[in-house]
């Protein structure tokens, strides 16, 4: 019988893939990787929220009350063409990443988008794809296998182990999860654990001292050679870094992506701007330029686009990718776009719908003052209706303090 996470990967079939592909704006094979980091992120949580009863009770009501299963999986394609549908889709199933990861959320996307090569928005949306596809898996097989929570929570704890293995790098110690590896770093010949028996088989995870026997071969007698030597790496450390003040937490590698580099883009009419590589603007051009490219309406998440808070006003980087993107509508004059504005999850719902079309306004102004018909421009605000992040953190509302541009036209 195929494993969870093959049901899920089964369901993102390649016509998906393009789909989402042309969604966020990376190339197949980059949203591929991302979903293959994605699929096992959320299933892992999910496998680890459930190890109780009261998580699993919880899970099985979240996915009865969605109304996640076949239907879903059946209707993906139709969910994903565009539109308010894939809208609604997306803002479910940002709601679920939230619930599944909670504040682990942001960590989790840097991993995907670091591993992957998307851009943190890109790997954002992904999730919030594949959080209702698992959880329309797990209602199929709720109803399929006629599964009561403690059925659930069996057949869930039999697929820790080979989610654990195929977590992303760094995963399985974000979500707290015991990392025991791929099969083939496990010793060829273990040696049994004495207090697992076919009846009550060990569930638990908590490490449990062998005592000090003093008998060859068990015990920590037989783990004395390996102490020794990480006693000499500390110490042999310790000589290395005397008398050097070291930011330990300048050490770490950072989850986030690379750096980008600048990109030149040369735009019909002799124009050339310099935009960051793979940026919200370079994918707009990049797309623009392409005149096979279709899928409309096409979507842009401007993650390099932010406002002060509470604001109208553009940071200086929101200004200077404003620039940007009036020299690419300009070089293409049959565009017509629609600007949605978006806001974090502070204060009252009805002033951040507000604010957020009124910031949405504040960039078609800047764009109609540059030149660009205002027929061609059109603005809405959503509020804090639609995020893509994980509202209980700094960074989550800083992302969701947002704009998208969405390609009606062209």
């Amino acid at each position: 019988m195929a494993s969870l996470l093959e049901l899920v990967q089964d369901a993102v079939t390649p016509d998906i893939t393009r789909q989402v592909s042309s969604l966020v704006g990376e190339t197949p094979a980059a949203t591929d990787s991302a979903v293959r980091r994605a699929a096992p992120a959320v299933l892992a949580s999910v496998v680890n929220s459930a190890s109780t009863a009261g998580g699993a009770d919880r899970l099985r009501a979240l996915v009865s009350e969605g109304g996640w299963g076949a239907d879903v999986l059946g209707s993906l394609g139709a969910r994903l063409a565009g539109g308010s549908g894939t809208g609604t889709f997306l803002s479910s199933g940002a709601r679920l990443v939230s619930n599944i990861f909670g504040n682990k959320t942001d960590g989790i996307t840097d991993l995907i988008a670091s591993g992957s090569g998307v851009q943190r928005g890109s790997a954002s949306t992904i999730l919030s794809l594949i959080a209702p596809i698992v959880m329309s898996v797990l209602g199929k097989q709720i109803v399929a296998r006629g599964l009561s929570t403690s059925g659930l929570s069996t057949m869930l704890a039999g697929e820790r182990s080979s989610l654990v293995a195929a977590l992303p790098a760094g995963a399985a110690g974000l979500l707290g999860m015991k990392d025991t590896g791929p099969p083939w770093r496990t010793s060829p010949t273990p040696r049994p654990d004495v207090r697992a028996t076919a009846a009550a088989p060990i569930v638990s995870e908590r490490f449990d001292p062998e005592p000090e026997t003093g008998v060859p071969g068990s015990g920590l007698s037989r783990w004395w050679p390996a102490l020794l030597v990480g006693l000499a790496a500390v110490a042999m450390l310790f000589l290395l870094t005397r008398g050097r003040q070291t930011d330990v937490a300048s050490m770490r590698p950072e989850p986030a992506a690379s750096p980008r580099q600048l990109a030149s883009v040369n735009l019909p009419g002799g124009g050339r701007i310099s935009v960051d590589q793979g940026s919200s603007v370079h994918q707009l051009s990049t797309y623009l330029a392409d005149s096979a490219a279709g899928g409309l309406p096409k979507r842009f998440v401007f993650d390099d686009l932010h406002f002060e808070t509470g604001t109208t006003r553009l940071t200086p980087q929101g200004q200077r990718t404003v620039e940007s993107l009036a020299a690419v509508l300009k070089a293409y004059p049959t565009v017509r776009v629609t600007l949605e504005g978006h806001t974090d999850a502070t204060g009252d719902p009805t002033s951040n719908k507000t604010l957020s079309l009124q910031r949405a306004e504040a960039v078609k102004q800047m764009l109609t003052n540059t030149g660009i018909a205002a027929g061609r421009l059109q603005a809405e605000g959503y509020g804090q209706e639609r995020p893509i992040a994980n509202n209980d953190t700094e960074t989550g509302r800083a992302r969701n303090r947002r704009l998208e541009l969405v390609v009606v036209a062209r």
